[in-house]
C-alpha cells in the first residue's frame, strides 16, 4: 500500500492479512469508486492496522478496516515462485516468515 511504502525497512514487503468492509450505501454496477486508507496503528513493528473508506461521488459506500504484516520480501517472492511453479501443491514451500 502506497500509505507504508516509504516506511517499510530495507528488504521488507507487506502483505494483505485480512480485509472488513461493510455497506453503507449502494453505487451504481459498474462505477468507479474510491478506497482511502489511514494507518491507525502498528503492533510489534510489523503488523499495521488500517481504518477504510470507499466513496462513490464523494459519497461514503463503505467503511473497515484493513490489516497487513510486514514480512522479507525476498521470501515472499521466493515462496511466490515456488507457487506459481506448483511447488507447493506437496507443501514444499513454506509462507514466508516475518520480517525482523
Amino acid at each position: 500500500m502506497q500509505a507504508v511504502w516509504d516506511e517499510l525497512p530495507e528488504g521488507a514487503t507487506c502483505v494483505g492479512y485480512e480485509v472488513c468492509v461493510k455497506h453503507v450505501a449502494s453505487a451504481p454496477a459498474g462505477s468507479r469508486c474510491t478506497a482511502f486508507a489511514e494507518l491507525t496503528e502498528v503492533r510489534d513493528g510489523r503488523k499495521l492496522r488500517f481504518d477504510v473508506r470507499v466513496e462513490h461521488d464523494g459519497r461514503t459506500i463503505g467503511l473497515g478496516t484493513h490489516e497487513r504484516r510486514v514480512i522479507g520480501a525476498a521470501k515472499f517472492d521466493d515462496f511466490n515462485a515456488a507457487t506459481a511453479a506448483g511447488e507447493r501443491a506437496g507443501s514444499s514451500a513454506a509462507a514466508p516468515e516475518p520480517a525482523e
